[in-house]
């Protein structure tokens, strides 16, 4: 998996890792990602409720307010 599509910068210096994964090493940032998935949800539907049971980590990359 390709960590670039997390992380999006604006301007043209791209640091190599962004924010929480920054003191990790390649081959580290590659296990991390190996455990995540991409998850789309449609306006309105709800990621999380208070109550739920789990142990996931949501990471938002973009949010649509139209």
């Amino acid at each position: 998996m390709d960590p670039s599509s997390f992380f999006a910068y604006p301007d043209s210096v791209t640091p190599k890792v962004a924010g929480f994964l920054a003191g990790f090493h390649d081959d580290e940032i590659r296990d991390i990602l190996g455990y995540m998935q991409t998850r789309s949800y449609v306006p309105g539907e709800m990621a999380v409720r208070r109550g739920d049971a789990g142990s996931d980590l949501f990471i938002v990359t973009s949010l649509d307010y139209s």
